[in-house]
C-alpha cells in the first residue's frame, strides 16, 4: 500500500482507500477511539485531492482543510457533530502514527492535535457556511476564519520531483559570492549610499552618474552618445532589481541605500535568494516595451525552473522552446492575426525565453553551455507527446524537426545548485513533494523506510539509507523491526527492497533472513523477484509462504473482488485445497491473513480441510 496515488490511478486508490479505512477503524473500535468509516475515506480524500496527494503528510493546513473544509462539503446534507468529524481526522493521523506511516516531514503530533481542537471549535461556522450561505458569502466567512488550508484555492494536484543531492551550507556561500549579479548588487548599493544620488525630474539617474555606474558594474551598456540613463537597458535592470529587492528606494527625488537591507548585503546566500524571489516580479523591465511577452516572466519561469529540477543532464533549450510557444499561444492567440504575425510572435517568444534564461544565469540560478543533448531528451517525442505546460499536442512536423535538433549541438541549461534550492523552497511552500537527501537523517526508522519506498529512486534510497546508517550506529536491526511491524505486506516490500538497495552486505543478509520468523516471506519473494531464487529451491513451507504472501500482496493492491476472480480460475475441486494451504501456512501477517480469510471463505463456502501442498 503507497501513501500517494496518482489522480488518475482511481481503481488503485479506491482499493487502498477501502483497506486503510477497514483497518483504522477497526483499530479505534479497539482503544475506544472516535472513527466513523466514512469519515475516515473523507480523511484521506482530502490528502488524495490537494496539491501533493500525500495520504501521510500531516500539517496543521491540511488538518484545518479536512475538518473545516472537506468533511463539511463532504457531507452538507447530514453533517457529522464537530466531535466526530475532528475525532475521526485525529484517529487517522494517530493510527498512522502507531502504525509507521506518517510521513515524518509534516508536523509533530502535538500540534496536529491542536490544530484539531482549534478546528473541531470552529466546525459549526464552517458547517453553517457550507449548508446555508452561496459561494460568494462562503468565501467572505472563511476570510473571517482565517486561513484554512495555506493551499492554493484549486488544491491541482502538482507533479511530484524526485528527490535531489543538495550542495552543502560552504558550496551554496561560495556559489552566493561568485554570483555577477550579488557582487553588482552590493557595489550599486554602497555607491548609492545613505545620502543618495540626485534622479532627474522623470525619475532616472543623471546621464553622467549612470556612465560612473555602468562602469563600476561593468554592465556592458553602450553609454556613447547617451541622453539619457533611460536608454541604458542593463543598468535599468539593475536598478529596478535593487528596488524591487529593497536594497534601495527613492525618497525625495533622491535613490538612496535602505539601512535596514545591511544586514541583508553581508550575507551572499540571503541576498542571493531575496533576487531570485523579486526576479519574478520583473517583466516590466525584462519587457519594456510592453509587448505580450512578460506573462512569461511572471507565469512560465516558473514553470521552466521546475522543469529542469532534478534533471540529471543539462536540458536543451530547444526542448523548453516549443512548449512555452504553445503555451504562449494558449493565452494570447487572439493578437495573430496572420502568418506572418505568428512568424514574428514565435520569434519573440523564443527571445523572451533567452532572456529570461540569460537573467537567470547571471544571477546564478541556471548554467547555460553548448553542447549535444542527452539521448533521453528525445526518447519521449512520439506523435502524440503533448506540452508539460498547456497539455496542447505538438505539430508532427515540428516534433520530427525536433528530434532532428536534439542530435546536434545546441544551447544546453540546468539549475546550479542555489537555483535547486530556490526552487525547491518555492516548490515546498506549494506543498509539493520536492525531496531532498539527507533530509530524513534524523526520522524514524519507519518513517525513513517509508519515504524513499514512496518517492525515491533506488540511487537516492541507497544514499539516504547510508546516510541515516552512519548517523545512527548502523542500527540495521531497527530498520528491519520498521518492515516487520508494518501491517500492509506491499508496503512492508518495497520499504525491504529499498532497504536492501542501501546495504552493502545485502547478499548475506537476505539470506538470513529467509529463515526469519516474520520477514521470511518477504525475503523469499525479494530473491525470487530478482532471480536470486528459483521456485525449485523453494522447501515445501517456504514455497506455501511464498504464495501466501503473494495472495495477500495481490488483496491489498488489488482488492478482494481481484483474488476472487483469481481464485475463480482455480478448478472448484480444488479450491478447497488451495484455502486449506493458505490457512495452515502460519504466515505471520495476521491481520491480513484475516482479510483474506474473509474471501476465501466467500470462494470455498467455508473453512476448506487441511490438506496436503497444490
Amino acid at each position: 500500500m503507497r501513501m500517494r496515488y496518482e489522480i488518475e490511478e482511481d481503481d488503485e486508490y479506491t482499493t487502498a482507500k477501502e483497506l486503510f479505512t477497514r483497518r483504522c477503524v477497526a483499530w479505534a473500535a479497539e482503544r475506544g477511539h472516535p472513527a466513523d468509516a466514512r469519515i475516515v475515506a473523507a480523511t484521506l480524500d482530502s490528502r488524495h485531492m490537494s496539491s501533493d496527494g500525500r495520504l501521510n503528510h500531516w500539517t496543521v493546513a491540511a488538518v484545518r482543510r479536512a475538518v473545516l473544509e472537506w468533511i463539511p462539503d463532504t457531507f452538507e446534507a447530514d453533517p457529522p457533530s464537530p466531535e466526530l468529524a475532528g475525532g475521526s481526522v485525529r484517529t487517522v493521523i494517530r493510527y498512522q502514527a502507531e502504525h509507521g506511516l506518517l510521513d515524518p516531514r509534516g508536523e509533530a503530533l502535538a500540534e496536529l492535535d491542536a490544530a484539531v481542537e482549534v478546528a473541531v471549535g470552529e466546525y459549526p461556522v464552517a458547517v453553517a457556511a457550507t449548508s446555508q450561505l452561496d459561494e460568494s458569502d462562503i468565501m467572505a466567512l472563511l476570510e473571517q476564519l482565517g486561513e484554512f488550508t495555506g493551499d492554493e484555492p484549486d488544491h491541482e494536484r502538482r507533479f511530484a520531483q524526485l528527490p535531489i543531492v543538495l550542495p552543502t551550507d560552504s558550496e551554496l556561500a561560495a556559489q552566493a559570492a561568485d554570483s555577477a549579479l550579488v557582487g553588482q548588487m552590493r557595489r550599486l548599493t554602497e555607491w548609492v549610499g545613505p545620502q543618495g544620488r540626485k534622479l532627474t525630474a522623470r525619475g532616472y539617474l543623471r546621464v553622467a552618474d549612470a556612465r560612473e555606474l555602468v562602469a563600476l558594474l561593468d554592465t556592458g551598456d553602450d553609454v556613447e552618445g547617451v541622453r539619457s540613463s533611460a536608454d541604458l537597458p542593463r543598468l535599468g535592470l539593475l536598478v529596478a532589481w535593487a528596488r524591487e529587492a529593497g536594497l534601495v528606494r527613492v525618497v525625495s527625488g533622491h535613490l538612496r541605500a535602505v539601512a535596514k537591507a545591511r544586514p541583508l548585503l553581508s550575507n551572499p546566500v540571503a541576498l542571493w535568494h531575496r533576487l531570485f524571489d523579486t526576479f519574478f516580479d520583473l517583466d516590466y523591465v525584462l519587457f519594456a516595451d510592453g509587448g505580450p511577452f512578460g506573462w512569461l516572466c511572471e507565469d512560465v519561469a516558473i514553470d521552466v525552473l521546475n522543469t529542469l529540477y532534478s534533471l540529471p543532464h543539462p536540458m536543451p533549450i530547444i526542448r523548453l522552446q516549443l512548449p512555452v510557444w504553445l503555451s504562449w499561444q494558449d493565452q494570447f492567440s487572439s493578437v495573430v492575426e496572420s502568418r506572418t504575425d505568428l512568424d514574428v510572435y514565435r520569434a519573440g517568444c523564443d527571445a523572451a525565453l533567452d532572456t529570461i534564461l540569460e537573467t537567470l544565469a547571471g544571477l546564478g540560478a541556471v548554467e547555460l553551455s553548448i553542447g549535444v543533448p542527452h539521448p533521453d531528451f528525445g526518447m519521449d517525442l512520439d506523435d502524440a507527446f503533448a506540452s508539460p505546460f498547456s497539455g496542447i499536442e505538438f505539430d508532427a512536423k515540428e516534433l520530427r524537426a525536433l528530434r532532428r535538433d536534439l542530435r546536434k549541438a545546441s544551447p544546453l541549461v540546468r539549475l546550479t545548485g542555489l537555483g535547486a534550492i530556490a526552487v525547491r523552497q518555492r516548490m515546498l511552500a506549494e506543498g509539493r513533494e520536492a525531496g531532498a537527501v539527507g533530509e530524513l537523517a534524523d526520522a524514524d526508522p519507519a518513517g525513513l523506510l517509508g519515504v524513499v519506498a514512496d518517492h525515491y529512486t533506488e540511487e537516492a534510497a541507497r544514499l539516504e539509507i547510508q546516510g541515516w546508517l552512519a548517523r545512527h550506529d548502523d542500527d540495521v536491526e531497527a530498520l528491519l523491526a520498521a518492515v516487520h511491524r508494518c501491517p500492509f505486506r506491499a508496503r512492508a516490500a518495497a520499504m525491504l527492497r529499498m532497504l536492501m538497495i542501501g546495504l552493502p552486505q545485502r547478499p548475506e543478509l537476505l539470506a538470513e533472513l529467509r529463515t526469519h520468523p516474520q520477514l521470511g516471506p518477504l525475503a523469499v519473494m525479494l530473491m525470487v523477484e530478482e532471480g536470486g531464487l528459483a521456485h525449485d529451491d523453494l522447501a515445501p513451507g517456504e514455497a506455501d509462504l511464498a504464495m501466501t504472501e503473494s495472495i495477500l500482496t495481490l488483496l491489498e493492491v488489488g482488492g478482494p473482488d481481484e483474488v476472487r476472480a483469481q481464485l475463480g480460475r482455480i478448478p472448484a475441486a480444488d479450491r478447497a485445497e488451495f484455502a486449506a494451504v493458505i490457512r495452515a501456512a502460519g504466515h505471520p501477517a495476521t491481520a491480513s491473513v484475516a482479510d483474506l480469510e474473509v474471501v476465501l471463505s466467500d470462494v470455498t463456502g467455508g473453512r476448506g480441510r487441511h490438506l496436503r501442498s497444490v
